[in-house]
């Protein structure tokens, strides 16, 4: 296990945790995990440089260390909406692997057996028919029950995602375990993504305005704490003050523009 950590406000910080491998189909997770590490270190460096400028005024350090901040988080941003890419790339992997074959064209005797075998898994109780799925020892009532709509079979949604999970693990078993792996290192690059752009946050007093706008489309997946609809009347609201200073502009513009003429 490997620990992602950074100075941070004069403390060594845990921005994530790497179990995995680096390089492979983890390189693009495990540099996403680095990075969100190395902003919160390049602004604690940032930082100490501000506040050992003499020619600067407390105030004016202050500020300056805000505003790296915020150039920080905004970078964090950027990174995150990269990030979706690489997410998506694991998620199309995972959506490639299948539990069952598919029905050939023109096949509708295998349509009529899978029927059958379905209202005999409905006649079953809840237990006896999940056991069966879930063991799977036989794979004509396993390939039924996930080729045709769950509501044949009589399977809840819940034990239809576990006996999906569990025959993919028996049909694909290496494949499986690395989409499960890659799945999980993305969720640990996440929580570096997380975790670095809320400590930044922290240590230069970052106001929820100033996280929502820096982050700009990640802020829900970035900004810890409001609701998604409390980040949502954020957005819209600073939306409409910038095309409000917009407008203001162009109007300004329009009248300098007639005095000159």
């Amino acid at each position: 296990m490997k620990t992602l950590r950074a100075e941070s406000g004069g403390k060594s910080r845990l921005v994530g945790m790497w179990k995995f491998p680096e390089a492979g189909p983890f390189a693009d997770l495990y540099a996403v995990a680095r990075e969100a590490r190395n902003h919160v270190e390049g602004l604690q460096i940032a930082a100490m440089g501000i506040i050992n400028d003499a020619r600067r005024s407390d105030s004016a350090k202050q500020e300056d260390i805000r505003a790296t901040a915020k150039d920080r988080l905004y970078l964090l941003g950027q990174l995150q909406r990269d990030f979706e890419k690489y997410k998506e790339k694991v998620k199309e992997r995972a959506d490639k692997v299948t539990a069952v074959k598919p029905y050939r064209d023109n096949d509708p005797i295998a349509v009529q057996i899978d029927l059958a075998l379905a209202a005999q898994l409905r006649a079953m109780s809840p237990p006896e028919r999940n056991a069966t799925l879930l063991a799977g020892t036989d794979k004509a009532y396993v390939d039924a029950a996930l080729r045709l709509p769950r509501e044949l079979s009589g399977v809840s949604s819940e034990w239809y995602a576990r006996i999906t999970k569990e025959a993919l693990v028996r049909a694909n078993p290496r494949e499986a375990q690395e989409i499960a792996d890659l799945t999980e290192a993305a969720d640990a690059a996440q929580d570096a993504l997380r975790t670095a752009f809320g400590l930044i946050s922290a240590d230069a007093g970052i106001s929820l305005d100033e996280r929502v706008d820096a982050a700009g489309e990640a802020a829900k997946e970035l900004v810890q704490g409001p609701a998604e609809s409390t980040i949502e009347r954020i957005q819209e609201r600073l939306e409409r003050v910038k095309q409000e200073e917009e407008e203001s502009d162009e109007a300004l513009k329009k009248q300098i523009q007639g005095e000159g003429a």
